[in-house]
């Protein structure tokens, strides 16, 4: 999505702007607005990929979880620009955000630290294995394959390139 809006539209049980289940969902502008569902009343993430740059999420209501965006299963959720504002949840919890399950990641690199800063601003955050995706381009690839590599090979560092 990199324009436009989803607006006033409304589901019987999850996602009621955006439902993501097994995909990729990038919002690089536009809107999301209006929507209202039991759980992530803008936005419900299953399983899969929500990724956003820019753009809002707004006036969303969920009855139960989630105003703005619901994250359950194994979905993830990563936020690098953009604004979830004036969500509500009207008998749950999280009226911007609600994580049942899964990934949320949110880093604002406000001063250009240079190629590498947005890890060294998660150098107190690091504990164990992680996954660091930057890149301008997103690539099909099987994380769980990679991290079994990494961790077999006893590596300190695996780098993965696309052609």
């Amino acid at each position: 999505m990199t324009g436009g809006s989803i607006h006033d539209n409304t589901a019987n049980s999850n996602g009621g702007g955006v439902y993501v289940n097994g995909g990729t969902f990038i919002m690089n502008g536009g809107s999301i607005y209006n929507n209202a569902s039991p759980n992530g009343g803008g936005v419900y993430v299953n399983s899969g990929t929500v990724t956003i740059t820019s753009g809002i999420i707004e006036n969303n209501e969920a009855s139960i979880n989630g105003g703005g965006l619901a994250i359950g299963g194994t979905g993830s959720f990563t936020m690098d620009g953009g604004s979830i504002n004036k969500n509500i949840s009207v008998n749950g919890n999280g009226g911007g955000i609600y994580i049942e399950s899964g990934n949320i990641n949110y880093i604002e690199e406000t001063i250009p630290l240079g190629t590498g800063g947005g890890l060294y601003l998660l150098r107190d955050f690091i504990k164990s294995e992680f996954f660091l995706i930057n890149c301008d381009i997103l690539i099909d690839a099987n994380y769980s394959e990679i991290l079994n590599y990494h961790k077999k090979k006893n590596n300190f560092i695996t780098v993965v390139v696309a052609q």
